[in-house]
């Protein structure tokens, strides 16, 4: 259930900032810095 949470969270935040035209290098930086946040 906690993974579910996580997952749809990870998706909010993600389709938030590139609603707001948030860099895709900057996402790519956050990726590279905690690849744990991105999973499968």
């Amino acid at each position: 259930m906690l993974n579910i949470t996580f997952s749809m969270i990870l998706c909010v935040w993600f389709d938030y900032h590139i609603l707001c035209a948030f860099p895709a290098a900057q996402i790519r930086f956050l990726a590279e810095v905690d690849p744990d946040l991105i999973c499968c």
